[in-house]
């Protein structure tokens, strides 16, 4: 149920952009899959790209990774998703380049060699309700959605 608001702001807002479409997954644990943008081209990133999903072991998607390809011209990137203790999504942080590992550095943005391309950060009620998603590009706040009080 609490994604739905975060699926919510991607139909309705297009944000957060470049994200899967949902965020748990009981059927795996602990395990990084690869998946392929599509299963009936060929398995060659000349022809086509893939997705890496990291799943932590409470089911979580914690790292998503985009290959990108010469046909798509995407652009490959890392997707890392933190959560709070309440297991929300409180943070998505995105890298250019396909370099899975991640460091602290990085996830500061302190790091002048790999420096974060986009960020968003969601803010919760005391009720767990999300109430605020904010945008950054390149360290700078760019969109600002929040729930109206009624």
């Amino acid at each position: 149920m609490r994604y739905l608001i975060i699926l919510f702001f991607l139909r309705y807002f297009k944000e957060p952009k470049l994200a899967p479409n949902k965020l748990k997954d009981e059927k795996f644990r602990d395990t990084t899959l690869t998946k392929w943008c599509d299963e009936n081209l060929s398995k060659d990133l000349n022809q086509n790209c893939t997705y890496i999903l990291s799943y932590d072991n409470n089911y979580r998607i914690v790292q998503y990774v985009f290959s990108g390809c010469t046909t798509c011209k995407n652009h490959p990137y890392v997707l890392n998703i933190q959560y709070n203790s309440e297991d929300k999504p409180v943070r998505f942080v995105y890298f250019y380049g396909s370099d899975r590992v991640v460091s602290a550095e990085d996830l500061a943005g302190t790091n002048p060699l790999r420096p974060i391309l986009m960020e968003y950060l969601f803010s919760y009620s005391e009720n767990g309700e999300l109430v605020e998603l904010r945008k950054f590009d390149s360290g700078k706040m760019s969109r600002l959605i929040r729930k109206r009080d009624d």
